[in-house]
């Protein structure tokens, strides 16, 4: 805590509470006292946390999952990779793996082979080599490679038959003509082919595949005595990949429940005696700032009104969205509509909203926020692709041009958003 001038501290004497830093409304730091008693570093990390409001409880979240709910997935990783690493010492200090991470759980492929990547990246696949350290085998060595340890790494790119399987496929190998001898380099390499690399992109979407069928080939070859040459693997690889894409095709284009969406990407009025209010939000990892931004229009199509303001950088993009969609529930709220189509391009947002999830990590906000709906007569929630919501997006990027974090209204549309206009 920093030093209080003397005449304040009267006014400071009786807080507390954390409750005693929270405006009236519940929903806004009250910036004059945090000023005055922490350092400009903790007033950063206090403006990151949204309060909920009024009579809204306090709840845990779990900070490794994006919903806020505790999995053994995450537990296990949390385990692997930050506790153990801190009771251990490090002779040099790693590289986050953390892009890499994200590469494995956007791949476009099977829960299941996500899995596999997940183990491969955290060394937990039980090769030889692994069961020998843990005292469950005495046999450490490849069995293709007797002169070699049966690692992770070693299993996947570095023995005689992984390097001849990828010789013969149409993934490159790395520039130097080898593969490294860290299991994250070469993860790294094949994950990365087509970022900025067009003529790679179809062959990356092998690499999964590839992996994994390499995997089982070990396995075949170990508990079996069955092996499959270079090119069977290569072929069972690829056969894998096109029924993928053959069966997410068909449950694309299957009954499968769709998120209530509007018609077609362009904006459209709301039905008679309705308004519409579009909400975005702009975030960025590296900005120290977001913005949110709302725009009512009428039936006719008409701006009613149009919110904007900048907000302290909260933890995710999904988070700047949902304060966007309540600072607009709360507004019109006042405004004293009944009848309310909120859109958002944030697919995830309105599955959370219309389904009543209660994710962990943005509970205090969407309890808030659905106290407020009482106050209308009725509201709907609807997806909207990002082409239908470009006044609103312009809106909110506007905002990162304020000097300050305080809420602007709009009854006349300013000459900077007239371009976007649906």
């Amino acid at each position: 805590m920093q030093r209080v001038p003397p005449q304040e501290y009267a006014s400071v004497s009786s807080i507390l509470k954390v409750s005693d830093l929270i405006d009236e409304s519940g929903r806004e730091w009250r910036k004059d006292v945090i000023e005055m008693l922490f350092p400009e570093v903790e007033r950063k990390l206090i403006g990151e946390l949204r309060p909920g409001g009024r009579r809204i409880l306090d709840s845990y979240t779990w900070d490794y999952t994006s919903s806020g709910d505790y999995t053994v997935k995450s537990g296990y990783w949390v385990l692997t990779q930050i506790i153990n690493k801190r009771s251990s010492p490090q002779e040099v200090s790693e590289p986050s793996l953390n892009p890499i991470y994200q590469k494995i759980w956007k791949s476009q492929t099977s829960p299941k082979i996500q899995h596999f990547l997940w183990k491969c990246l955290s060394n937990s696949l039980p090769v030889a080599g692994a069961l020998a350290y843990r005292h469950l085998s005495k046999e450490s060595a490849c069995i293709r490679c007797p002169s070699c340890k049966e690692t992770v790494n070693h299993l996947l790119f570095k023995c005689t038959f992984a390097r001849l399987t990828w010789a013969i496929s149409s993934i490159p190998i790395p520039l130097g003509g080898e593969w490294a001898d860290s299991i994250y380099v070469n993860l790294y390499w094949v994950f990365n082919l087509g970022n900025g690399n067009p003529q790679w992109e179809k062959a990356s979407q092998l690499v999964p595949w590839l992996l994994w069928r390499l995997w089982k080939n070990r396995n075949e070859l170990v508990f079996r005595g069955r092996e499959f040459n270079a090119q069977e693997v290569l072929r069972r690889a690829e056969d894998d990949l096109e029924e993928w894409r053959i069966r997410t095709e068909a449950e694309s284009c299957g009954t499968k429940p769709q998120v209530n969406r509007s018609s077609c990407g362009r904006w459209r009025p709301p039905p008679h005696q309705w308004v519409k209010c579009n909400t975005d939000a702009t975030w960025n990892r590296d900005n120290e700032r977001c913005g949110i931004g709302w725009v009512l229009r009428n039936e006719k199509g008409e701006v009613k009104w149009m919110g904007a303001r900048a907000l302290p950088k909260l933890k995710s993009v999904l988070e700047a969205e949902l304060e966007a969609m309540r600072w607009a529930v709360l507004s019109l709220s006042r405004f004293q509509y009944n009848y309310v189509i909120f859109e958002s391009d944030s697919q995830v947002l309105i599955e959370i909203l219309n389904n009543d999830e209660i994710w962990p990590s943005l509970k205090p906000a969407i309890q808030d926020l659905q106290r407020l709906l009482s106050q209308f007569t009725e509201v709907k929630f609807v997806f909207i692709p990002r082409e239908g919501n470009t006044l609103a997006e312009r809106v909110a990027r506007e905002s990162l041009s304020f000097l300050n974090y305080d809420p602007k209204l709009y009854s006349i549309v300013p000459s900077w958003a007239r371009s976007s206009m649906d």
